[in-house]
Formats: structure tokens, C-alpha cells, sequence
């Protein structure tokens, strides 16, 4: 994997479990704590799909 991919999917990772955490700690406490892990995971898959297009378009 390449090293600029790698990060962006470091950086991405950090910013989905901050919104957990922001989620989960806020005063909405709408959100429950599976509808911030479920949007973490969302948030997660999306990067991994950006990370292979773009390796992709790096080949």
C-alpha cells in the first residue's frame, strides 16, 4: 500500500472516532451509541473504497 495512502486512511480513521466520541458525548443524546458506531463504520468503508480508487488511479 502506498505511504499517502496509508495516512489519509490514519487521518480519516482519527476524524470518524472523534465524531464518535462527539456523538456519544454531546447533549443529543438522540444519538445513541450504536447509531455512532454505525456511522463510524460508514464513514470507514467509504475511506477504504476512496484508498482503492485512488490506488487505482495511481497504477
Amino acid at each position: 500500500m502506498n505511504i499517502k495512502c496509508f495516512a489519509i486512511l490514519i487521518v480519516l480513521s482519527v476524524i470518524s472516532g472523534l465524531a464518535v466520541l462527539l456523538l456519544y458525548s454531546s447533549r443529543l443524546r438522540e444519538f445513541s451509541l450504536p447509531v455512532a458506531i454505525a456511522i463510524s463504520i460508514l464513514i470507514f468503508i467509504v475511506s477504504l473504497s476512496m484508498l482503492s480508487e485512488l490506488e487505482a488511479r495511481d497504477k
